[in-house]
């Protein structure tokens, strides 16, 4: 019989934990569930991605049981500071989760220190025994899932990351190619906008997988930093080339072919270049090396162009420029991660700022865990004879993290799996299990329990569900060597299960709610709010002279409008456009595509703020540019407090009319002083400056007109 991969991936997490919780019984272990626990929640779907997680999983649950040790330590019967200290770890736990590449070690080292505390509670006494105990038994159930899953149907993540590798690799080359022939003059316009995305779901999917692949292959393993380096400037690549498509526009009827003397040949470079890439990626050997060259502009002929034009072809040349250093670097890595014969030199990553920078949505989790934390102890200390007692901080605790690890994520989707697993596991204890005897009959039952569950709920958008529901299903049966049955179990299990389900599902939306349109809306205004501070420091304050409050505010802001679009985009797919009458998916994504355009053209636009221009013109430029400045400060305090403008007319016409007069102004002043500019480096530094202000202007007309093809009424209305 064939059988599907799901059946088969439900089949090995089954038979894992039915393994794992019979040598927990036969070794006279406590709590022989956690096994099952763990072997629940560490089954992915590639060995590689099972053992990353395994090995973060037993490393966190160390970590966890170790802080566990060290604060019933400090304060074994003082419950207020115990608290105290407890949620600070679990919202630390949590704003890490947010930040880290190693998300799950955080997770589960903040749970486990929630589980441990909540079954000592009062009684420190046997908090060493608690957390060595989930040690050993975590380290159990990893270690069985670990051997079935070698054993049984393995999985290797190298075929699916060689497969996304390629999909990467031939996307870019395809986008590429696009655009130089945009470049020359055909109309691709449709075409690249196809590509734009799947190159995004293509570099999402690449980062995704690379971890499971270096942990399972070791061909992979063993040129790891190599790999990771590709991905850093495979991105980099993306970016070059999405600058370059939003440099097109202000393109539009100039024959480059007459401006450059060899944009054929470039052409022909790149597409080959990243061609041998793909090649080479493939497992065939490279048949071409790079030719050093680049773009040669027809100075007599640039300099007869009106400015604006000339500030289009000066930032187009940046980004092919860029493009032959950055194609020439992924060539030499993956030369070498195929073991090419000839020595290359790669260059290391750009580093990211090394100052700590607060992240918004990081402490708005913390708070969601603190908050829940707190009136679940509150309800603990207040309210008499609460099911659960000491125990509902546990549940809360490891609840509230799991929420976090996917906000997007609706609750209802987690209802259906509780509801199923109170059921299911009720049903078991109190009508099929007093009728075993044997282990034999127990394995069965918990076999086909988890087997339902992760058939069922195999879905990525149900992996909370799933792991919340076989958490009940473990703790409701109550799986012990000496078992004994009472149906007060049931209710009050039940009813302890429910108080936490209740503080989450009130706290998702209180004080701050998690509906993924108000959230959306929440990070355009914070968007636009950076945007505006951004710009309004824009050549007031040199670099130079700033204090370090102010490059640390700097950073922040620039953090911002870089990852915002990418932000936005993990809350896109869970919105639900048919509750919004008036916008479609489409519309949506137009928004947060024209948001990463004008992402771009203002981080052009800062860069021009640390470039030095011609001494000469330096003061008259920042006179001509207060204009436009003060206009872009206005619209972008406008759009933070209303993302969602419908004064579409009345943008394009201040924004036009404010260029038009600074480039009114800056032809008059090259007219006057055109003599100061008396290198090439200052003629390209002053008509970059006009480049950049041209593109932030029209990626702000774009986002205006994407915004209003959207009905934004229905997205302020309150919905239960």
């Amino acid at each position: 019989m064939k059988l599907s991969r799901r059946a088969k991936e439900a089949i090995k997490t089954a038979l894992a934990a039915t393994i794992a919780i019979g040598i927990a019984l036969s070794l006279d272990w406590e709590n022989a569930k956690w096994a099952g626990f763990a072997v629940a929640f560490v089954s992915l779907a590639t060995i590689g991605q099972s053992f990353t997680k395994a090995v973060l999983r037993i490393l966190g649950t160390l970590f966890g049981a170790a802080f566990t040790l060290f604060i019933l330590g400090l304060y074994p019967q003082e419950r207020w500071m115990f608290m105290i200290v407890l949620t600070m770890y679990l919202g630390f736990c949590a704003y890490r989760m947010t930040r880290s590449r190693h998300q799950y070690f955080w997770q589960v080292s903040g749970f486990v220190c929630a589980i441990v505390l909540g079954a000592v509670g009062p009684d420190p006494a046997n908090g060493f025994h608690m957390a060595m105990n989930r040690t050993q038994v975590t380290g159990l159930g990893i270690l069985v899932y670990t051997v079935v899953t070698l054993l049984l149907w393995p999985v290797s993540s190298q075929p699916l990351f060689a497969k996304v590798t390629d999909t990467l690799a031939s996307t870019q080359q395809q986008m590429l190619a696009a655009l130089l022939k945009s470049l020359s003059g055909e109309d691709e316009r449709e075409k690249i906008q196809i590509l734009r995305t799947q190159v995004l779901q293509a570099q999402s999917s690449f980062n995704h997988l690379m971890e499971g692949a270096i942990s399972d292959t070791y061909e992979v393993w063993e040129v790891r930093y190599q790999w990771r380096r590709y991905a850093s400037f495979s991105e980099k690549l993306t970016e070059s080339m999405e600058r370059l498509w939003e440099s097109l526009d202000a393109l539009q009827g100039v024959d480059l072919h007459r401006l450059t003397s060899n944009l054929d040949d470039a052409a022909a470079e790149l597409n080959m270049r990243l061609s041998q890439i793909h090649l080479m990626l493939t497992g065939k050997v490279s048949e071409q090396r790079p030719v050093a060259m680049t773009t040669r502009l027809a100075d007599d002929v640039v300099r007869t162009l009106p400015p604006l034009q000339k500030a289009a072809l000066m930032s187009t040349h940046a980004r092919l420029t860029e493009l032959f250093v950055l194609t020439k670097t992924l060539y030499d890595i993956v030369s070498d991660i195929r073991g090419g014969d000839h020595p290359v030199e790669i260059p290391e990553p750009p580093k990211t700022n090394g100052c700590f920078l607060p992240d918004p949505d990081g402490l708005k989790c913390a708070f969601f865990v603190m908050l829940n934390m707190w009136l679940a102890f509150l309800a603990v200390i207040y309210i008499d004879a609460l099911p659960g007692g000491y125990n509902l901080l546990a549940i809360t605790g490891s609840l509230s993290l799991a929420v976090v690890t996917v906000p997007q994520l609706p609750m209802k989707f987690v209802y259906p799996p509780l509801v199923i697993g109170l059921v299911v596991g009720g049903v078991s204890y109190a009508v099929i299990m007093p009728h075993l005897s044997t282990f034999f009959g127990l394995s069965i039952l918990l076999f086909a329990g988890v087997f339902g569950f992760c058939y069922v709920f195999s879905e990525p958008k149900q992996m909370l569900g799933k792991a919340a529901g076989l958490a009940l299903f473990f703790t409701m049966t109550t799986v012990t060597n000496h078992q004994s049955y009472s149906i007060l179990l049931v209710t009050t299990l039940t009813l302890m299960f429910c108080i936490p389900v209740f503080i989450t599902t009130y706290s998702v939306h209180v004080p701050f709610s998690n509906r993924p349109e108000k959230v959306f809306l929440c990070l355009l205004r914070r968007y636009f709010r950076s945007c505006r501070v951004l710009i309004s420091g824009f050549n007031q304050i040199p670099p130079a002279h700033r204090s370090w409050f102010q490059r640390v505010l700097y950073s922040y802001h620039l953090r911002e409008i870089e990852t915002m679009p990418r932000k936005i985009s993990s809350w896109i797919m869970f919105i639900d456009s048919r509750n919004l009458q008036g916008t479609t998916p489409q519309q949506i994504q137009a928004v947060q595509f024209s948001m990463l355009t004008l992402s771009y053209r203002m981080q052009e636009l800062l860069e021009e703020q640390n470039t030095s221009h011609a001494p000469g013109l330096e003061q008259d430029a920042q006179l001509i540019l207060e204009d436009w400045h003060k206009v872009m400060l206005q619209e972008f305090a406008i759009l933070a407090t209303a993302p969602g403008t419908d004064r579409v007319a009345q943008f394009r016409r201040d924004i036009s009319e404010a260029f038009k007069r600074f480039e009114e102004r800056i032809e008059s002043l090259l007219d006057k002083k055109g003599n100061l500019l008396k290198s090439e480096k200052d003629s390209a530094s002053c008509y970059r400056l006009v480049g950049a202000c041209r593109g932030v202007s029209d990626a702000m007309i774009r986002y205006t007109e994407n915004s209003a093809a959207i009905n934004w009424q229905p997205w302020h209305e309150e919905r239960f």
